[in-house]
């Protein structure tokens, strides 16, 4: 099926199976959404009629919240998470994406301009490989550790980032062997990396 091959190559009793291909993915759907009130994706997306199944790239602007972000990780399919002008209260985010293994296939994220703080919310997205933080970015807590497939983080651009908690990046295996940090950095707790 589409997505799995790299779990069948990464298993030990597939792996020596050269003749694994993988089915293409069908045709999805790209969805810009902007949001005036917290807690309204859900009625957007009904009073649409979008098959959440179906989308692959979700553009999203206004302000969200828990319920919001809930919808997003029940778009199954989402490969491009764009939510550069949204905004959530207090500038914090947290929320677990993985609760309910949600965007398996989120491959590319653009957090929000305005972000302060970040936690617990994209752990283990094997497939996740590239995230831009906004440079309003003060703290990052346990936010992408087991995403394997993560190499593309520019965190110098971080330029108010004060703290890396612990097990942010861990087991983030394809991050580059070299990670210029930014100035502002005061704490990297452990296992961070």
């Amino acid at each position: 099926p589409y997505g799995s091959l790299s779990d069948y190559k990464n298993s030990d009793y597939w792996r020596d199976f050269s003749n694994i291909i993988e089915e293409e993915a069908p045709a999805g759907t790209s969805l810009i959404v902007t949001l005036t009130q917290m807690g309204t994706l859900e009625d957007y997306i009904i009073k649409k009629a979008v098959d959440v199944n179906n989308v692959t790239e979700l553009i999203i602007s206004g302000p969200l919240n828990l319920q919001d972000l809930s919808q997003i990780g029940t778009m199954v399919r989402l490969q491009k998470l764009n939510m550069l002008d949204s905004s959530f209260e207090n500038g914090r985010f947290y929320y677990d994406f993985n609760q309910n293994s949600g965007l398996p296939f989120l491959k590319e994220l653009i957090l929000p301009k305005e972000l302060k703080a970040l936690d617990g919310s994209f752990n283990y997205l094997r497939r996740l490989e590239k995230v831009v933080l906004p440079k309003s970015i003060e703290e990052l807590f346990t936010v992408f550790q087991g995403c394997e497939a993560l190499h593309d983080i520019n965190l110098t651009e971080c330029e108010n980032l004060k703290r890396i908690g612990v097990g942010c990046f861990s087991g983030c295996t394809s991050l580059p062997s070299t990670l210029i940090l930014p100035k502002s950095i005061r704490t990297i707790d452990d296992c961070a990396f």
